[in-house]
């Protein structure tokens, strides 16, 4: 199936929106609507705060999305990018756009000489965790968090 990937657009809201909702459900998690609209806003944005991709299928259709930011670090002159959500409608599934998403931010990180693109998952995502062991080493680290 034939894939097409661009940066995420206003028009996008209507046709993001659901494939979001599902994201979130799938990680077990919920957003206010006033938290969605801010994230929607920010992705919009011109600027580099937030920033993402859209995959289209051959008829257009929205099938998924990446979402990344770039930040500085400690251990480098140059920022990192960081992809913090990617999502793809699953039954568009195994088709190839989660890997054409992947590499999109990357060569993007790439092009504005980030020197690191890296993301993180959850043990169970045993599919994601298939197409992420293909694109890229496993850290060694293990992430800690404290809501607040």
């Amino acid at each position: 199936m034939p894939i097409t990937i661009r940066p995420l657009l206003a028009r996008d809201r209507e046709s993001w929106n659901p494939l979001w909702q599902a994201y979130l459900t799938f990680y077990k998690s919920e957003l206010t609507d006033e938290i969605t609209e801010f994230t929607w806003q920010r992705l919009i944005a011109d600027s580099e705060e937030i920033m993402g991709f859209v995959a289209l299928d051959e008829a257009g259709n929205l099938i998924g999305f990446a979402h990344y930011f770039y930040h500085q670090t400690t251990w480098s002159m140059s920022e990192y990018c960081y992809l913090e959500d990617l999502y793809i409608n699953p039954t568009t599934r195994g088709g190839g756009a989660g890997e054409i998403l992947v590499n999109a931010v990357k060569e993007k990180a790439k092009s504005a000489g980030k020197t690191q693109f890296y993301w993180t998952t959850q043990n169970e995502n045993f599919r994601a965790r298939g197409l992420y062991n293909k694109l890229a080493g496993s850290s060694t680290t293990v992430k800690y968090e404290i809501d607040l």
